[in-house]
């Protein structure tokens, strides 16, 4: 395009910044010249950064939030965070993008920060900010922190608020998703709480691949492996495929 002497507007930018993020979220070993992904899709956003702040282009909502996202997935936070705030419009899918950056970073205490500034500010989250939140208490829960405020655990906290959120999302009709229904039981089995993620679990309309493989994860992680293989027989037995994924982690059973 550029060769042919085509001037690039906000749409062409927009999507070869997205078109760098999904290059940084392909496999990480990938080398291309010796050069990991990663690296080179941040090499290139940057550059398409450089353009976009040159015809000041950065203050756009369109193009700052795929620049915000862009740098989430190159797990360049503090970039990212600049980003955020150069924005001159902060909307939901904005704040999404940020939550999802400190994700990517394994920042599940800072990803539910950014969850409670979206109620703050009066913003009506939807399905991906309920998704997002969601893997934040399970990030949290997963993080190794053993003691947080008023001497509780970090597993405690994060199962509250998981179940702050599960609420809410019940009281807005969003459990009937698949995503967020999935994201629950993937929750409550990160948090310990396995009875509570087999409930949810049960209660879902279809059990695809993603369910049982976050229930099979759920009980290896906290130490019930025969269960865990139980689970494994029984998608198999239901006619589920198992995946990747499925094959990780019951092979680390």
């Amino acid at each position: 395009m550029q060769h042919e002497g085509i001037q690039p507007n906000e749409l062409t930018y927009a999507m070869s910044l997205q078109a760098c993020g999904i290059l940084a979220e392909s496999e990480e070993s990938c080398l291309l010249e010796g050069q990991l992904m990663k690296a080179i899709s941040l090499h290139i956003g940057r550059t398409l950064h450089g353009d976009v702040r040159a015809k000041g282009l950065d203050s756009d909502v369109f193009v700052g939030t795929a620049l915000l996202s862009m740098y989430g997935k190159c797990r360049a936070i503090t970039e990212a965070e600049s980003a955020f705030f150069s924005l001159s419009q902060q909307d939901v899918v904005a704040w999404n993008a940020l939550m999802s950056a400190y994700l990517e970073q394994r920042e599940g205490r800072k990803a539910l920060q950014v969850y409670n500034q979206i109620h703050e500010k009066g913003m009506n989250p939807g399905q991906i900010t309920f998704v997002l939140a969601l893997q934040a208490c399970g990030t949290l829960a997963e993080s190794g922190e053993s003691i947080s405020q008023n001497d509780q655990p970090i597993w405690l906290i994060s199962l509250h608020i998981g179940k702050v959120l599960h609420a809410d999302a019940q009281r807005k009709g969003l459990v009937s998703d698949m995503i967020i229904s999935n994201t629950l039981v993937s929750m409550y089995g990160k948090c310990g709480r396995l009875s509570r993620a087999e409930e949810v679990f049960e209660q879902l309309a279809v059990q695809d691949e993603v369910s049982w493989n976050s229930l099979i994860a759920g009980y290896g992680e906290h130490g019930y492996w025969e269960e865990a293989i139980d689970k494994f027989r029984q998608m198999q037995y239901k006619g589920i495929s198992p995946d990747d994924v499925t094959f990780i982690c019951t092979l680390k059973v």
